[in-house]
Order: C-alpha cells, then sequence, then structure tokens
C-alpha cells in the first residue's frame, strides 16, 4: 500500500467513528450501532409515561404510523427528536443515546416504592426513580419545606378517605415528618391498624406487608392528648388501635374524567 492510501485511510478513520458505533443524524451524537432497540425501549416508556404510544404521537405533533415506524427502526428528525423529549419531560441526550440524566436539568425525579423480582423469584420492596419531577422551588413550598430526599411518591388504594383522596391519586409524603399533630393527614403502617385497612392495601402489596402497605389517614387528638386515626368515608369507623406513622401527607392530585 502507498504512502498516499495509507494517509488517506488513516484520515478516513479519524473522521469515522468506530465500527460498533454511528452518528446520530436527528442529534449529531455517537450512539452505539445496536442501540436503536434500546431507543425504541425508551419510546415505548415514554408512551407509558403518558399514557398510551397514541397520547404520545399527539402531543409530538405525528401520527401513530410515525411512532410505530421510529419503533421499528427509523430515526426521527432533529426536531421531531426534540418534541419527543419536551413531550415525555426527559432529555434529547438521554432520549437519544441513552446516556446522561434521564430528567430535565433543574428537576428532581420523586421515588416511588415499587415490588422487585429477584433473580430467584423473589419479590422485594425497593425505592425507584418515578416519572414524576418537579423544581427545588415547588418542592419548598410544600408544607414544611421537606427535603427531596424524605419525599415519598405513592398511588392511593381504596376508598377510605373519599372523596377528598381517591384511589388511584398520586399521594406524596414527607417520611421525615413524623410528628403527631391534629388535623394534619398522614401515611399510616397499615399492618399497625385494622384488618380492614389492611385489606384496603391487598391490591397493592403481593400477599403480604411490606414498603407498600400504608394507608392514608387523619390524626384527630383526644382531650387527653394521644390521638385516633379518622377516615373521610363514613363507611369506614375511627380507629383507636395503636398505629405507626410514616410520614406526612404534603400534597395530593388526580386526573380529571
Amino acid at each position: 500500500m502507498s504512502k498516499r492510501a495509507i494517509r488517506k485511510r488513516a484520515s478516513r478513520d479519524l473522521k469515522a467513528p468506530p465500527a460498533q458505533t454511528r452518528i446520530d443524524e436527528a442529534t449529531n451524537l455517537e450512539v452505539e450501532s445496536t442501540s436503536h432497540i434500546a431507543f425504541a425501549e425508551r419510546l415505548r416508556g415514554l408512551g407509558k409515561k403518558i399514557g398510551s404510544l397514541s397520547a404520545l404521537a399527539r402531543k409530538t405533533g405525528v401520527s401513530d404510523s410515525t411512532i410505530h415506524l421510529w419503533l421499528r427502526g427509523s430515526e426521527p428528525s432533529r426536531e421531531k427528536l426534540v418534541s419527543l423529549a419536551k413531550a415525555g419531560g426527559v432529555t434529547v441526550e438521554w432520549l437519544a443515546t441513552g446516556r446522561g440524566s434521564e430528567v430535565v436539568e433543574g428537576y428532581t425525579s420523586l421515588k416511588m416504592p415499587a415490588w422487585i423480582t429477584n433473580p430467584d423469584g423473589s419479590l422485594e420492596g425497593r425505592f425507584v426513580k418515578s416519572d414524576f419531577a418537579v423544581k427545588p422551588e415547588w418542592i419548598e413550598r410544600l408544607p414544611g419545606s421537606p427535603k427531596a430526599g424524605a419525599l415519598i411518591l405513592i398511588r392511593a388504594t381504596g376508598d377510605a378517605m373519599s372523596p377528598l383522596i381517591k384511589a388511584e391519586d398520586l399521594v406524596l409524603i414527607n417520611s421525615a415528618d413524623k410528628e403527631e399533630r391534629d388535623g394534619i393527614i398522614c401515611a399510616i403502617f397499615a399492618s399497625s391498624v385494622s384488618q380492614k385497612a389492611a385489606d384496603e392495601m391487598e391490591g397493592m402489596r403481593p400477599g403480604r406487608p411490606g414498603l407498600m402497605s400504608i394507608v392514608i389517614r387523619t390524626l384527630q387528638q383526644r382531650p387527653d392528648g394521644t390521638y385516633r386515626l379518622i377516615c373521610e368515608n363514613p363507611r369506614f369507623p375511627p380507629s383507636d388501635d395503636k398505629y405507626q406513622v410514616y410520614g406526612r401527607v404534603v400534597w395530593f392530585a388526580r386526573n380529571l374524567v
């Protein structure tokens, strides 16, 4: 091979990415050549986060068929990739390459309890990042100005606190605030109260007490300074049982039907 050919090949190798990578035309970022499968999984994850792939298509301004083309291997343009990231509340870099932070800079992803299946098939309760991300200023405006690390996001079950808090409502708990005070709404370990309360949680725990076995109740102070647990729903009578506070409810929200 001539020196000219060697120099030309070396120049080409410097300009081209390694064989196992490619340049994403939408972002000009280097990604693995086999990464479209991973990209498709991230795209499906955005669909689940929003509610469906059809909902993701509507928020992005494309057709359902376009979303499915992207899932099968077609690459979105730079403009559509930015729209996808904006619709899903994630960074463009993470969506395109899987690298960097998933959450947009300046936001904090709240954590949720989840059941994780171990390799041996057993279930283990852990905290995982949720799809709900907020700004630090929003957290500071919550009652007690809690630390972000103490906030736990759950979905309510049952109708004991209905109509105030309904099943499937998002409920945010400050796990660092366990102080008993009259009139505050708390998360209570279901295993420490009545069987009816434990049954209320059956949909969230796989047949045994654990990380997610908590119920929402209001504390009511008695004349002697002790507390009882109150439900908003009159079908659930007040409880004088002993209980264990997990944390204070500082915020909740629901979808409008």
